[in-house]
């Protein structure tokens, strides 16, 4: 063999490694690729306002507000008649002191159950919103899990009707997300299992305020 051939064969041994080399690199930056997993995005908002179980919620805390509204107007109008019947007293007759202090004593016994009730009220809001809010963040974790993901992100919006500068400036700073592909939007499968796993919890007739 002389020196041309020799040198020809080498020529296309050496292209034949750098190519299988390149196809090796190429694999392993597909695999480690799919290794890390992708991203996706989740409209937190979307599914607080569309989970049925904070439908069904904020459907019982109206009510039980209502409850308390009614409750309170009736206890002032019992307050507003006291009232009314001890202007009918001389202020120094012993009937008029008696009636002054238990007035008094119905308005202070009203303002303490309005605090009370509101409290409760702000008490049962709060643990039902992080609960929630901890269902969110597991149903978010399975799928991500099962769809190999490694991240996923708070999509939101900006509010278009915003009329003032300021308001509108701090939408643009908390905005993490500038541009998402529908396709990596979980928002509708993640609502999809957080109602589907509420019906099989026995989803309303199972919900309670207490």
């Amino acid at each position: 063999m002389n020196t041309r051939n020799t040198l020809l064969i080498l020529l296309i041994v050496l292209a034949a490694v750098a190519a299988w080399s390149g196809s090796n690199v190429l694999l392993a930056q597909g695999a480690g690729a799919a290794a890390s997993g992708g991203v996706a995005v989740v409209d937190t908002v979307q599914i607080f306002n569309q989970y049925q179980q904070i439908v069904d919620l904020n459907a019982m805390l109206k009510a039980r507000n209502d409850q308390l509204r009614e409750e309170t107007e009736a206890k002032k109008k019992v307050i507003e008649q006291k009232g009314q019947e001890l202007s009918a007293f001389a202020p120094d007759s012993p009937d008029f002191l008696a009636r002054q202090k238990e007035l008094l004593r119905m308005r202070v016994d009203l303002d303490a159950f309005v605090r009370v009730k509101q409290f409760e009220l702000q008490r049962t809001h709060v643990h039902w919103t992080r609960t929630t809010y901890n269902q969110i963040l597991d149903t978010v974790e399975a799928l991500a899990t099962q769809r190999n993901l490694s991240l996923v992100l708070y999509k939101d919006e900006i509010d278009a009707n915003a009329n003032e500068m300021k308001a509108l400036l701090q939408q643009i700073r908390a905005r993490k997300v500038l541009y998402s592909a529908d396709t990596i939007d979980l928002t509708s499968q993640v609502l999809e299992k957080l109602n589907a796993d509420y019906k099989l919890r026995g989803g309303k007739n199972k919900l309670t305020l207490d």
